[in-house]
């Protein structure tokens, strides 16, 4: 991140590096809910196969 803020030149280095301070937080946010969202999706997954295939439902491939 410095290598980058050091491009942008000697007066504008302090800017530069809050921006992409505030860049990489929120990339950091983001990433966290995308796992957390995919985690949620694979469990939901997952419990209605069982449920299904405890009513009798054949899910093929089935791990």
């Amino acid at each position: 991140m410095k290598f980058l803020a050091n491009i942008s030149g000697a007066g504008n280095y302090a800017l530069t590096h809050m921006k992409l301070e505030r860049m990489y937080k929120k990339l950091g946010i983001w990433l966290k809910a995308r796992l957390a969202l995919s985690l949620f999706i694979a469990i939901a997954m997952w419990l209605a196969m069982v449920v299904m295939s405890r009513f009798g439902v054949e899910i093929p491939n089935k791990l």
